[in-house]
Parts: C-alpha cells; structure tokens; sequence
C-alpha cells in the first residue's frame, strides 16, 4: 500500500497522528476540532498516508476539513471527501448542497 484516505480521524494535531504511524509513512491532516477542545468526544478530521518513497510525487491540497485532494505525478488525481451527516433538516441540506458544489467545482478544475 502507498497511499490511503482516513476521515473521521479525532486527532487534533499532525504530532498525535505521527506517534501511531509505522516510519516508512507520512500524514498530512487537517483537524475539525477547535483548538483548546479538551472534553468529550472529539470529532472530525481527514488524513492521507502515504509511503515515504513517493512522498516526493504527491502534492496534497486540503480545500477543508472534509474535502482535499492528492496528486500523484500529475496521472493520478484522487478527491478525498468526508460527506458529513444529512438529516434532511434545512441547515444540513444546505451544507450538504455546498459540499456537493465544492467537490464539483474541483473535480472540474483538476
């Protein structure tokens, strides 16, 4: 394996996420969770890992917390998407509309 998407990841920082990666790997992330956020269950948050031998051909672009992208040579484009939860309530269609909207919007400019 040399690349991988995590969403859903409840770290708060690149540091924590290091610690519990064998050394041949990389992360970058970017965490939902505000800074100061100590009690109950955090949440959000997407990585990607990938092998330190292509870590020279991999460009990752995070556009948020839920959407980001990772270029592989300029061959390969993947879009990683976290849909967060729709509960059919008008602040939730919303956002889930906006999300939709971002995710084409990138794959249209890739």
């Amino acid at each position: 394996m040399n690349k991988l998407f995590l969403h859903q990841t409840w770290l708060k920082t690149n540091k924590v996420a290091k610690l519990m990666l064998r050394p041949d790997f990389k992360i970058l992330h970017k965490s939902s969770m505000k800074a100061g956020h100590s009690r109950g269950r955090p949440f959000g948050g997407t990585a990607w890992l990938f092998n330190k031998k292509i870590s020279e051909r991999v460009q990752i672009t995070f556009y948020d917390d839920c959407l980001s992208v990772c270029k592989i040579d300029d061959d390969i484009c993947i879009v990683g998407v976290y849909m967060k939860y729709n509960n059919g309530k008008p602040e939730a269609m919303l956002e889930h509309e906006e999300q939709i909207s971002k995710i084409l919007d990138i794959v249209e400019n890739i």
